[in-house]
């Protein structure tokens, strides 16, 4: 059975290395955390990597080409709240997510000529 001391270095050896694994740096190049204020920045450093490695994903999987529809629909006059306002266009934005995303709950509910 490992002993506290043996535990805790191993502890901040695998911190140590996955810093460095994260970095890309050599692991000599990442000093031995002595210190437990030491091994916390490590750990804090480690999370803010890890969440932007995490954000970074995210973001590239947003679809660059946006899926949506705009249509414009002439009005002789548009109220708002019961006001007549003096624009004559109104605007219908239709979001149309790609087919391979759309929860399949939902597709039953689609209408047919939805996307066309």
């Amino acid at each position: 059975m490992a002993s506290h001391q043996v535990r805790n270095a191993q502890l901040r050896q695998t911190v140590r290395s996955v810093l460095a694994s994260l970095k890309n740096v050599s692991l000599q190049s990442i000093p031995y955390p002595r210190s437990n204020a030491m091994l916390a920045e490590y750990k804090v450093e480690i999370q803010a990597i890890r969440d932007t490695q995490v954000e970074f994903n995210r973001l590239g999987a947003i679809d660059p080409h946006p899926h949506y529809e705009i249509v414009f629909n002439r009005r002789e006059q548009v109220k708002v709240g019961g006001e007549i306002t003096d624009s004559n266009y109104r605007i219908e934005l239709h979001i149309v997510p790609p087919s391979n995303s759309i929860p399949p709950f939902l597709i039953s509910n689609l209408q047919p000529d939805f996307y066309n």
